[in-house]
C-alpha cells in the first residue's frame, strides 16, 4: 500500500509540471545547439537554416521575449559551433563550427577552429593557438577553476576525443583519459557538485549513451540502473539545484526522439508529460536562473525535416 501512494503522488507531481509555449516571435527557424545564462538573460548564437545555410545573429531571452542584440556579426554565419557565458569578465567565449567559404572556386562546407569574444557590445576575434579545426564539439564553463572544458567534435578527417582547457588567455590540452572519440554530444555544468556532465553523442560508427563527470582534470563514468537511449544531437541542462533535464535528439530507432528525462539523485527517470514539444534534433535547452525555468528553442524534426521556431519552458521543480 505504501509503494502505491508514493506512485501515485510520483504521479501527480509529474502531471503538474507541463511544457507551455511561450513565445512564436523571435529567432528564426533552425538548427541551434546551445542556449547559455549570461548575468541577466539567455544568449543564443547563430545556427543554420537549409535557405540561408546560417545564421550570425545574436538574441537574448529577458524572462517574457527575445531581443536582438546583433544581426549581422563580424563572427560570420556558423553552425555546430559551440559558446560559454565565462563569469569571468563577464563575457561570452565562442570557438569553432562549421561555414560555408568559397575554395577554389566551388562553395563548400568548412570546420573552423576560431576564437571570439562577446563583451559590451562588441564581438573580438582571439588570435591565439588553438584545438584542431572541428565542429559538433561541446564546450562547458567550469566556474569553480574559470575555465572553459572543450571536449570532442569531429572534421573532414578526424572525430576527436580530447581534453582542452581554455583559461582566458590561451588553450592547453590536458593529458587525461576519458571518454571515447564523440561529436554530437553535450557537455553541461552543476553547479551543486561542481562537475561538468557528459552524455550520448556518436563515435563515428554507432551512437552512444554512455554518461561521465569530470572534475579536478579527471573523466569518471556513470553507470546507472536507467538511462537514455543510445542518441545524439539531444540537449540537456541543469538547475540550480543538482538536477537536469534531457529531450529528444536522434536516437537508436533510427528517428528523432520526443522523450524527456530527468537526472537526479544520481539516477536517470523518464518523466511522463501529458504536454510536450515535438520530437526533434539540434535543438537547444537553457536555464533561465532568474525565473528559474528551462527554455527550449528550435531545432529541426530530422536531419532532411522541417526546421522550427518555437520557444518553450518548463519550470523547474525540486
Amino acid at each position: 500500500m505504501k509503494k502505491i501512494l508514493i506512485l501515485m503522488l510520483l504521479s501527480v507531481l509529474t502531471k503538474s509540471q507541463e511544457w507551455e509555449i511561450v513565445s512564436l516571435k523571435g529567432p528564426g527557424p533552425r538548427y541551434i545547439n546551445q542556449l547559455v545564462y549570461s548575468n541577466d538573460g539567455i544568449l543564443l548564437f547563430g545556427g543554420k537554416h537549409n535557405n540561408n545555410k546560417g545564421y550570425s545573429d545574436l538574441w537574448k531571452w529577458d524572462g517574457k521575449n527575445w531581443n536582438l542584440l546583433d544581426s549581422a556579426s563580424t563572427v560570420g554565419k556558423r553552425w555546430d559551433h559551440s559558446y560559454v557565458f565565462m563569469s569571468e569578465g563577464y563575457k561570452l567565449f565562442l570557438f569553432g563550427g562549421r561555414t560555408f567559404r568559397i575554395i577554389n572556386g566551388k562553395e563548400e562546407r568548412t570546420d573552423l577552429n576560431d576564437n571570439w569574444i562577446y563583451k559590451n557590445g562588441k564581438w573580438e576575434e582571439l588570435i591565439i593557438k588553438s584545438p584542431q579545426v572541428r565542429s559538433s564539439h561541446a564546450l562547458a564553463f567550469d566556474i569553480n577553476n574559470e575555465k572553459v572544458i572543450l571536449f570532442g567534435g569531429r572534421n573532414k578527417n578526424n572525430v576527436f576525443g580530447d581534453t582542452w582547457a581554455f583559461n582566458g588567455k590561451k588553450w592547453e590540452q590536458l593529458d587525461i583519459s576519458g571518454p571515447p572519440q564523440r561529436f554530437g554530444h553535450t557537455l553541461v555544468y552543476d553547479p551543486i557538485s561542481e562537475a561538468i556532465y557528459l552524455f550520448g553523442g556518436h563515435d563515428g560508427e554507432k551512437l552512444l549513451n554512455d554518461f561521465w563527470s569530470y572534475k579536478d582534470d579527471q573523466w569518471i563514468e556513470l553507470k546507472t540502473k536507467h538511462k537514455p537511449s543510445p542518441r545524439m544531437a539531444h540537449s540537456m541542462q541543469f538547475d540550480n539545484n543538482g538536477k537536469a533535464i534531457l529531450f529528444g535528439g536522434w536516437d537508436n530507432s533510427n528517428s528523432v526522439s520526443g522523450e524527456l528525462w530527468k537526472w537526479s539523485d544520481k539516477e536517470w527517470n523518464i518523466l511522463d508529460l501529458e504536454k510536450v514539444p515535438q520530437a526533434r534534433l539540434s535543438h537547444a535547452i537553457g536555464f533561465d536562473i532568474k525565473n528559474e525555468e528551462f527554455l527550449l528553442f528550435g531545432g529541426s524534426t530530422g536531419f532532411s525535416g522541417k526546421f522550427l521556431s518555437e520557444t518553450w519552458k518548463l519550470r523547474a521543480k525540486s
